[in-house]
């Protein structure tokens, strides 16, 4: 079965966001941590966080390129259950540590993203 375009528009939509997330926490660390009023001791693991939104990235570049279902399928699988393990983190984050509201925006950004996951996942089976 071939794959709708909302799909591929998706992958490629979450490409570049989380290629903007994870060359942010690589790269501009301070200023986006600063932007979020967000404290942190160690400047390692929030770097380490976007390398894996890198790789993540990237995974939906490639999978932005197929055309097939069945070659996509594990990928929209595979965001389904990091983004809502993020979304569970973050939801700690808000309710178990001092946070600005500023972050719900970031929150809010990954459950719309998780949302139409989701959708498409639905949509194809």
């Amino acid at each position: 079965m071939n794959i709708e375009k909302l799909t591929q528009y998706w992958f490629f939509f979450s490409f570049l966001l989380q290629l903007f997330f994870g060359l942010t926490f690589i790269f501009l660390l301070d200023i986006f941590l600063d932007i979020l009023y967000w404290p942190y001791s160690d400047p390692g693991i929030p770097r380490l966080f976007g390398v894996a939104l890198l790789g993540y990235s990237f995974l939906n570049l490639l999978a932005y390129r197929k055309k097939e279902w069945e070659c996509v399928k594990m990928v929209v699988l595979q965001q389904i259950v990091w983004i809502l393990l993020e979304i569970l983190a973050m939801l700690y984050i808000h309710f178990g540590l001092p946070t600005h509201p500023i972050v719900w925006v970031n929150t809010i950004i990954w459950i719309v993203q998780v949302t139409v996951f989701i959708y498409i996942y639905i949509q194809h089976k």
